[in-house]
């Protein structure tokens, strides 16, 4: 599991990181073959940051955008990899708080819709360990 800025040189960076894990896979012939989890947009600022918006496609309510080409986008390049793009990650100086604090965000300020932002990040670690 990797977190990334939606950013046009964190975006090339990540696959510059595909390229050479496919390559290290090929050249150390690794069996089992470690699996990337997936890539997670984070502190994602939807409402101000154009070029966020731009590299996930989406619109200023954060929103998949209809008008353009998804397989464009992040998520859609990802997908063309066959590696999960999870649900973003917005902005939240409450995350910065909690971590100062050494808290959990739930632990720290408990009923904030943003503490729902990692579930698709859990269910998937949780399906992992089932197959395994």
């Amino acid at each position: 599991l990797s977190p990334i800025k939606p950013e046009i040189k964190d975006a090339q960076g990540l696959f510059g990181f595909v390229r050479w894990y496919e390559t290290t896979i090929e050249e150390l012939r690794l069996s089992p073959v470690p699996s990337i989890l997936g890539f997670v947009p984070m502190r994602v600022d939807y409402q101000d940051s154009g070029i966020h918006r731009d590299v996930l496609g989406i619109d200023k309510k954060g929103k998949e955008r209809k008008d353009i080409d998804q397989t464009e986008t992040l998520p859609g390049l990802l997908e063309s990899l066959n590696i999960r793009c999870f649900p973003f990650v917005k902005e939240s100086k409450n995350y910065l708080r909690a971590c100062a604090e050494g808290l959990p965000l739930p632990l720290y300020r408990s009923g904030l819709p943003s503490s729902d932002d990692f579930g698709a990040i859990v269910d998937a670690i949780l399906e992992q360990h089932k197959m395994e």
